[in-house]
């Protein structure tokens, strides 16, 4: 996991980069015929005129959960980290070999939408391939609040939403917001919980 710091409009806004699971990619079989340039997968049946099998069965998963500091502090920032974070979504979309890509989206930090108890974190999209659906909904987030609980949304992100089983997925977690990831340490030490995910595999 990893921190930066992203300018954006000359002001600052901190990252917090999380990737948990399988690190190197996996590919099929690079067993050949050379006469015909076909491969023989060796994770399903069938033989694709491809130097890597690239069937659904095949493709491997990435799923990202992005959490979005919505509070009154992120207002004149929330548009450049949103552009970001998009950058972000389309290149994983367009790496090769070409992924499963399934992506959710958190935001923490708006009282009106969330209460104390959940530690203002809402879940406003499972993991989904629809990406136009959570392009959408992430940009209708407006801004408004509030404590910015960094610790508690990470930990909703690693725990509460519905990640690949599969032993060669990568998950990725991004936390976006631009005050100290501190807040609310007590209830959940966003170390600890990237440390415990981490340890998941």
């Amino acid at each position: 996991h990893s921190m930066q710091r992203l300018p954006t409009s000359g002001v600052l806004v901190t990252v917090l980069a999380l990737s948990f699971g399988a690190i190197m990619p996996t590919s099929a079989s690079t067993l050949r015929d050379a006469e015909h340039r076909v491969v023989k997968c060796s994770a399903c049946a069938c033989r694709c005129h491809h130097r890597v099998c690239n069937c659904c069965r095949c493709r491997r998963p990435v799923d990202l959960v992005i959490c979005l500091d919505t509070s009154g502090s992120m207002t004149q920032l929330i548009d450049s980290a949103r552009s970001r974070l998009w950058d972000v979504v389309n290149e994983l979309a367009t790496v090769k070999p070409t992924p499963t890509l399934r992506v959710g989206l958190l935001t923490y930090g708006t009282p009106r939408n969330s209460t104390a108890r959940s530690g203002w974190v809402v879940r406003q999209l499972d993991l989904t391939n629809d990406l136009d659906e959570v392009y959408a909904k992430m940009m209708a987030m407006k801004t408004n609040g509030g404590d910015e609980f960094v610790g508690w949304v990470l930990n909703d992100a690693v725990e509460k939403m519905s990640w690949s089983s599969d032993p060669r997925a990568l998950r990725v977690i991004f936390v976006a917001g631009n005050e100290s990831a501190d807040q609310a340490r007590s209830s959940f030490d966003f170390r600890y919980v990237a440390e415990n995910a981490q340890a998941k595999k």
